[in-house]
């Protein structure tokens, strides 16, 4: 929204046409191998890019720690966790057990990150 505020709209055209074409290239390359999981995917990347490319040009322009390790390391981590669960074969309980042990370690990663053990 920074950008908004100090009139800088047209980084959000500019972004927005870097996403679609990123969007666009990602179905284009996964749709046709992999079907509606590669059109998530490609909607997942984008959606990282588009909030990537706002964030470093809010960041240029104002001055604010976002924490922005911390948000990828999370990010990395779930979507880590989301491609092991769409596309290897698991029992219900090896997927129960994988899921626990994923959400809490993501939730000490998180906690860590706060600065608060």
């Amino acid at each position: 929204m920074e950008l908004t505020f100090i009139k800088k709209t047209k980084w959000h055209l500019l972004i927005a046409c870097c996403v679609f074409f990123i969007n666009v290239l990602g179905n284009i390359l996964l749709v046709p191998l992999i079907g509606a999981a590669g059109a998530a995917i490609s909607t997942g990347i984008s959606y990282i890019a588009f909030f990537t490319m706002r964030t470093y040009f809010s960041t240029r322009l104002f001055q604010v720690d976002y924490k922005l390790k911390r948000f990828y390391v999370g990010t990395l981590f779930l979507v880590s966790y989301a491609l092991y669960t769409t596309f290897c074969k698991q029992s219900m309980w090896s997927f129960w057990f994988w899921s626990f042990g994923a959400l809490s370690d993501f939730l000490v990663i998180q906690r860590n990150a706060d600065g608060t053990h």
